[in-house]
């Protein structure tokens, strides 16, 4: 099929083999893996925020130079499935 393609061992290797995977399957799957990643960093600065040594200089560093990070992978995923969605369209379309 034209939407599948081989798995390659150790880059977003959902297949557990050397089965054939859907393009749309590995891109369900990165998307939910970075969204998960997202709500965890979250709760991760929630709960330092939470704690009685914030006023650290140190750590609120730490919590914005995480925040930072968390924006910008953020933003990469959402350029990227905007980017896709875009491509598909003008191939649907093609």
């Amino acid at each position: 099929m034209i939407n599948e393609i081989r798995a390659i061992p150790g880059i977003a290797d959902i297949s557990g083999g050397n089965e054939i995977v859907s393009l749309s399957e590995r891109m369900m799957h990165a998307y939910a893996k970075s969204t998960v990643s997202a709500v965890e960093s979250k709760a991760e600065v929630m709960r330092v925020l939470e704690s009685p040594s914030v006023t650290s200089p140190e750590i609120l560093q730490q919590i914005q130079e995480q925040v930072a990070d968390d924006s910008l992978k953020i933003s990469m995923v959402s350029t990227v499935t905007r980017k896709l969605t875009a491509t598909v369209e003008a191939l649907l379309r093609s």
